[in-house]
């Protein structure tokens, strides 16, 4: 079964989740509004590598769904989230994630 460490694109959806449900507070009307958006959609990020690891492991072995081929190819045009999986797989495996 995958560990925390084998999931990756699951690491921005809970980004991506959390900044959405820290707007909901902001003071202005739009700003909550960007961040129920951007809570549904990291949510359905999470839901979606979910899926791709349960498809892994009972059905189809090396299976990708939809979001982590554009997950992959966004990877690769921004830095950025490679660092951010970078940081979280150190964190899940007990290692110094700033190192």
């Amino acid at each position: 079964m995958e560990t925390l460490s084998g999931v990756h694109h699951f690491y921005l959806g809970i980004v991506l989740t959390l900044l959405g449900f820290m707007l909901l507070w902001a003071p202005r009307n739009w700003m909550a509004v960007a961040g129920i958006v951007i809570c549904v959609m990291g949510l359905i990020i999470m839901a979606d590598d979910i899926f791709q690891h349960a498809m892994e492991r009972f059905y189809m072995a090396g299976y990708d769904s939809p979001l982590k081929k554009v997950y992959l190819a966004c990877g690769q045009v921004c830095p950025l989230i490679g660092k951010i999986t970078v940081f979280f797989d150190n964190l899940f495996r007990g290692k110094n994630p700033l190192s």
